[in-house]
């Protein structure tokens, strides 16, 4: 959400159901931004209560996994993960997915589990330049969010395994599955366990109405984690047109050339690429600035990832690539990264009166893990002398998880690599009927798992059956109790031990039952 916004307003605590405008009020982006968030919490807690976790629709299902050599597909169709509605419109291999570049198969022999990751993306025009309007001198208006997939793999083992129904079923919907229970590593985890504390110190006689972002840069534990911030939202950027070395030129420097970007600011060089892979951007610092161009400082240890990742070249980049990459430049207010502290009493000193404490979330093991990307927002206001932050009812602040990046998963399917060719062990997708069809088709279905009946089952024609008889006489002669296979066993083995001689066995075995 880095956006050119007053404050983020929506608290599903609070239970709102809509924003109403009053005559002759000032209104705000965040009025109508709480709306579009309202709406979508409701429509998606919906979705949720209908189909569950996840699942794919009968009809239109999506992101079917079906091997063709040594390409892995995934199909075109629909899938609902967390609420929220995910598209696939066309066929697509695994490695050529829009919205993860650089995606490879990989070479070796095993078992791998697909699953689905799907996050929010906001975008501006930036990312998305169709939201300029020619009309408006190629001003931006209003930013997108987008519901993002991404299909990836874990390997679970040697090509020859096959997992029991107990071991598959930590992948079924509702479970609570996430990359990181096979893969033990704290950066698959959805989102950073660490939280954030903010404040404000000395009267706040020296805040003005801003939204601080504070963001993961280098992911990892205490100490090993770094993050930035913004008293801006981190809003500030510009589009790059052209590098050469470590010089760029850029196209609309935001709000205007008297908060343009200046000698000595911090700046963070990225692309979709990059964002899109999880990773953080390039910082550098600004060194010297001409018009459009800006000369710029790059740490020795970052200059391999400066040509590797944004020139994409040993010295000029080509603007083809730029432009499909989408290159951006943005500024931070801090002075490069900072770390994220091993003490968690420990406050940090942001700007004018702000402070902030990075803070172990509330689980048992105390643990706090940063992942690059996620963020805290904090509003600060001139006329109040403080910041909007939750506070427990002595006035403290509270410790509170990080806004975003949520990412939620849905795992699709078992698959084989067996010499670069792949092929569908099992598919772990979970469709569902729509309401107009109901539970069961009258065309005639089939039901997988364990099938309880509370009641009566009403055949079409017949009897009613209302049970199952252990009766091993079978004595009862009902036609509304089916005999189990145990009963129907013991009356044939004692009716065959009850035979007197050869010929009665073979008419018993003759008799038809």
């Amino acid at each position: 959400m880095k956006g050119d916004y007053s404050r983020i307003t929506f608290d599903p605590k609070k239970h709102y159901s809509g924003i109403l405008m009053q005559q002759g009020r000032v209104q705000t982006d965040a009025d109508f931004n709480e709306q579009f968030d309202l709406t979508r919490h409701c429509m998606e807690t919906e979705v949720q209560d209908f189909i569950g976790q996840s699942g794919v629709p009968e009809k239109n299902s999506g992101f079917s996994l079906r091997g063709e050599a040594d390409k892995l597909l995934i199909g075109a169709g629909r899938c609902y993960v967390e609420g929220m509605l995910i598209e696939n419109d066309s066929e697509v291999s695994y490695t050529e997915q829009d919205d993860l570049p650089g995606q490879t198969l990989p070479d070796e022999d095993g078992l791998y589990l697909v699953y689905l990751d799907v996050w929010r993306r906001h975008l501006t025009s930036l990312e998305e330049p169709v939201l300029r309007d020619a009309a408006l001198g190629n001003q931006d208006t209003a930013a997108r969010i987008k519901n993002l997939w991404q299909t990836k793999m874990i390997k679970l083992g040697d090509k020859e395994l096959t997992l029991n129904v107990e071991q598959k079923s930590r992948f079924k919907p509702g479970k609570g599955w996430n990359p990181s229970i096979e893969t033990k590593n704290p950066n698959d985890l959805p989102l950073s366990t660490g939280c954030l504390k903010a404040q404000v110190t000395g009267g706040g006689s020296t805040l003005g109405n801003q939204l601080y972002r504070v963001e993961i840069h280098t992911p990892g534990a205490a100490g090993t984690a770094t993050f930035k911030w913004s008293r801006d939202n981190a809003s500030l950027a510009a589009e790059v047109t052209a590098i050469t070395d470590e010089t760029i030129t850029i196209r609309y420097i935001g709000c205007g050339t008297e908060y343009g970007f200046k000698s000595g600011d911090t700046l963070e060089v990225t692309n979709d690429e990059i964002e899109l892979q999880g990773q953080p951007g390039i910082l550098v610092q600004v060194d010297q600035v001409d018009d459009v161009s800006l000369r710029l400082t790059i740490e020795e240890a970052d200059r391999d990832a400066w040509y590797k990742k944004i020139v994409g070249a040993s010295s000029a980049a080509d603007l083809k690539r730029l432009r499909k990459l989408h290159t951006r430049v943005r500024q931070w207010n801090s002075s490069g990264t900072l770390p994220v502290p091993t003490d968690s009493t420990k406050w940090e000193k942001v700007e004018n009166d702000l402070e902030i404490q990075f803070t172990v979330n509330l689980d048992p093991a105390g643990s706090a893990h940063y992942k690059t990307g996620d963020y805290w927002l904090i509003p600060s206001r001139s006329l109040m002398k403080d910041i909007y932050w939750e506070q427990d009812a002595d006035g403290n602040p509270l410790a509170l998880t990080s806004y975003g990046i949520d990412h939620f998963y849905t795992c699709l399917g078992l698959v084989v690599c067996d010499n670069k060719t792949w092929s569908l062990q099992e598919d772990l997708r979970v469709p569902f009927k729509n309401l107009i069809g109901g539970l069961l088709s009258k065309e005639g279905d089939t039901v997988t798992g364990n099938f309880g009946i509370e009641g009566t089952l009403q055949l079409a024609e017949g009897e009613a059956i209302r049970g199952f008889s252990n009766d091993e006489k079978l004595s009862a002669n009902s036609d509304e109790l089916v005999p189990t296979q145990k009963a129907i066993k013991t009356y044939i083995d004692d009716q065959v031990v009850k035979s007197s001689s050869n010929k009665d066995l073979e008419d018993f075995i003759g008799f038809s039952l």
